[in-house]
């Protein structure tokens, strides 16, 4: 539950593993690159709330530990549920977490610093999370009770959710918004149904 490997998908071949020295007990549950077409860094994050960031994961070398914080302390580690979720902004150059707690956060990752905390306004963990990354201003989180909520990040967190979509009846497994600024949102459920919604 601590173990990351890097795999040579073109070949099938595992590159690297190491650990990512979470306590006994805890999982991790979100993997994301930054800076992906620079240096990138792998940010890892665990159900106790902890996100470790990561450098040297690709290059072969040994992988080094570059940061680590709490960006969720209110999550319980080792209870069923989604964890600790993360969504990259590349733009902004911003980090949104959240999952099994009512609050949104995002983050300036160089100053390991909350900026922002929007309540999801449900009483159901958040299970996955999409942005609009050319502005960031648009933020979408699937819920465990089936619904899809949008965020405007633009307006104060007690009144930034702008809709809740509420015709998957389960789990949302994943929430994807098209790249390149149309408003295209694809969502999946644990009952296996996948929804195509046009947001503009």
């Amino acid at each position: 539950r601590s173990g990351i490997s890097i795999w040579k998908y073109e070949v099938g071949r595992r590159e690297t593993w190491f650990s990512n020295h979470n306590p006994e007990g805890t999982r991790i549950t979100s993997l994301s690159l930054l800076n992906e077409t620079a240096s990138p860094l792998l940010l890892v994050g665990t159900d106790d709330g902890v996100l470790r960031l990561w450098r040297n994961t690709h290059t072969g070398g040994i992988p080094v530990l570059t940061t680590a914080w709490r960006a969720m302390p209110d999550l319980v580690p080792g209870q069923r549920g989604s964890g600790l979720l993360a969504e990259w902004q590349q733009g902004n150059g911003q980090l949104i977490t959240g999952g099994a707690c009512s609050l949104i956060r995002t983050w300036d990752v160089e100053k390991e610093m909350c900026i922002s905390e929007l309540p999801t306004q449900t009483d159901s963990m958040v299970t996955s999370m999409t942005s609009d990354q050319l502005g960031g201003r648009l933020l979408i989180v699937g819920c465990g009770d089936g619904s899809i909520r949008l965020f405007d990040c633009r307006v104060e967190p007690q009144s930034s959710q702008v809709a809740a979509l509420t015709e998957h009846s389960g789990w949302v497994v994943n929430v994807h918004l098209q790249r390149g600024g149309e408003r295209h949102l694809v969502s999946g459920s644990v009952a296996g149904d996948i929804k195509f919604w046009d947001l503009s």
